[in-house]
């Protein structure tokens, strides 16, 4: 008797065959399930278990039969055989404990427990540890099991991963909202819980962490005194969320109560990307106000670059020109140069004047550095192309070509 081991159990689901008859069964049953039916795949695994029951637990083939289950919806018949299988000899018991967990996901929670205690106890090397951890931790935090879920993510929060900040945020959440709940969060408690989100948005403003600690800031201080750093922050998290009615709150305060911030440019920038966020077509005009007003600061020019670029997304192409001339002509210096020449480009060839467009291209040449210039060859390469200037596309494809991988464009190979 064959035996199949539990890689090649898993292995029958892309279909590599062994030399038996069972290997043939095998194969019609990923057959079958490879075209969803999966009826017919566990009727052909019962007409396995019962002509050869020992060779039908030998090969762990149980297993099999409660993945087709669940697939066929039928996910209590599946759990029943996943948990016999659990007090056996499976040789991946990790396997079982995460098909349990994934088919109870929509059972009550104390059903799901002995799953997830298991697996976080038994696995802790497992790859999915991590995210079993943090899924345990947020069931546990809605099933109000306030104690059990703080200190999960006290645990996580103190680990090396992607989520840690989340998890620091949950924990502020849970203080939070047990100290509302039971009417006993003290100004000291409570002044930790805000230290703890402040830290949050000191670190970084542009994920959903940021965004969610700014509202939940918000929500408990939105009319106190603030520092500039702190609304400015806020600000910033919110914006990046498209949070931009609240958003708009903190840059009206850090504008006015701050005009002589050598940081207003930033604040004039952000209230014209939501404009941009916002329905309507205000932004253009936003911008080109911010542009107006700094004139020759970083996010001044950048808010004419983006004035420029909302022009060309909308197909006005001699505006779009005119932001991005201005652009690569007055402000050379500026870390948009690049982008609005080549941007500026395309305008060009919009209107129909590749030959302009050629023009201004290798002229940029010339004034660009390493990485810039790679950018501008490609981009005269694919204009030389569309005038079937084939002489000059070789020349830019040539020079490209003696570049590292890491030197070409974005998207650009030999």
């Amino acid at each position: 008797m064959l035996r199949v081991t539990a890689v090649a159990i898993l292995s029958v689901f892309f279909s590599v065959g062994f030399c038996s008859d069972l290997s043939q069964e095998l194969d019609r049953v990923a057959e079958s399930r490879r075209e969803g039916r999966f009826s017919e795949a566990l009727q052909i695994l019962q007409q396995l278990r019962e002509s050869d029951p020992a060779g039908y637990r030998l090969n762990n083939l149980g297993y099999l039969e409660a993945i087709l289950l669940s697939e066929d919806g039928k996910k209590e018949q599946a759990n029943s055989i996943l948990t016999e299988m659990l007090q056996g000899t499976f040789p991946l018991p990790d396997r079982l404990l995460l098909r349990l967990i994934e088919n109870t996901s929509e059972a009550e929670f104390e059903q799901r427990v002995p799953y997830y205690e298991a697996f976080l106890a038994n696995h802790t090397n497992h790859t999915q540890w991590y995210s079993v951890a943090f899924d345990y931790a947020a069931q546990l935090a809605d099933a109000e099991r306030d104690t059990q879920a703080l200190g999960w993510y006290e645990k996580l929060a103190g680990m090396p991963g992607v989520r840690k900040r989340t998890a620091r945020l949950r924990l502020a959440q849970i203080a939070l909202g047990r100290g509302s709940q039971r009417g006993t969060t003290s100004p000291p408690q409570s002044g930790r819980v805000i230290d703890s989100l402040k830290a949050l948005l000191k670190e970084k403003t542009d994920d959903e962490v940021a965004t969610e600690a700014a509202l939940i800031l918000h929500d408990i201080d939105k009319t106190r005194p603030l520092p500039e750093s702190d609304l400015a922050a806020r600000a910033s998290a919110l914006v990046q969320g498209k949070r931009t009615a609240v958003a708009r709150v903190y840059l009206r305060r850090v504008i006015e109560g701050y005009p002589e911030s050598r940081e207003q440019d930033h604040y004039h920038y952000l209230r014209a990307r939501c404009a941009e966020l916002e329905p309507g077509n205000q932004a253009v005009a936003a911008y080109q106000a911010v542009y107006d007003q700094f004139p020759s600061t970083r996010w001044g020019i950048y808010s004419l670059y983006r004035a420029g670029s909302l022009h060309l997304r909308s197909r006005r192409y001699p505006e779009a020109a005119a932001a991005f001339r201005k652009v690569a002509r007055v402000h050379q210096d500026n870390p948009h140069f690049a982008a609005a020449v080549i941007d500026l480009s395309e305008a060009l060839v919009y209107q129909g004047d590749r030959a302009a467009a050629a023009a201004l291209i290798e002229e940029s040449v010339t004034k660009a550095g390493r990485s810039d210039k790679a950018r501008f060859r490609y981009h005269l390469a694919r204009i030389s192309i569309e005038q079937e200037n084939w002489t000059k596309a070789l020349l830019s494809l040539t020079e490209l070509k003696s570049l590292t991988t890491e030197q070409l464009p974005s998207g650009v190979t030999e």
